[in-house]
């Protein structure tokens, strides 16, 4: 039967918000840090905690309670198959703080007309 991982996420000024939540995790379940980034996303192995709903759930309302209210996000998900070949996201805001199709506009030279359609659509006046 899998074992559970939890991935703890924050934003780099957060940086000593998520390193406090992720020691409290680590010595309360008796998990095993890994950091995929320094102080930004990190994964706590839990061994001997199998992979049900139960379990999953349990530990995810035990470890969100660490997290009281910081800006953290968290997944409790198997470590069986949890490696993927594809990340599918927004990126315009999400990933980057820029908005990719008006500098594609602005490549061709269409960043004003652009621009304002994405306005417009970011205000719900037109739908996108």
């Amino acid at each position: 039967m899998a074992a559970l991982v939890a991935t703890f996420i924050a934003r780099p000024e957060n940086a000593t918000a998520i390193a406090e939540v992720v020691a409290g995790a680590e010595k309360s379940t008796g998990g095993r840090v890994h950091w995929l980034a320094r102080y930004a996303a990190a994964d706590l192995f839990l061994p001997g905690r199998p992979d049900s709903a139960e379990s999953r759930e349990a530990v995810d309302r035990e470890l969100r309670a660490l997290l009281a209210g910081r800006p953290i996000d968290l997944v409790v998900q198997p470590t069986l198959g949890r490696r993927k070949k594809l990340l599918v996201a927004d990126m315009d805001s999400t990933m980057i703080d820029e908005e990719c199709i008006d500098e594609l506009a602005d490549f061709v030279g269409l960043k004003a007309q652009v621009s304002a359609v994405t306005e417009q659509a970011m205000r719900g006046e037109i739908a996108f």
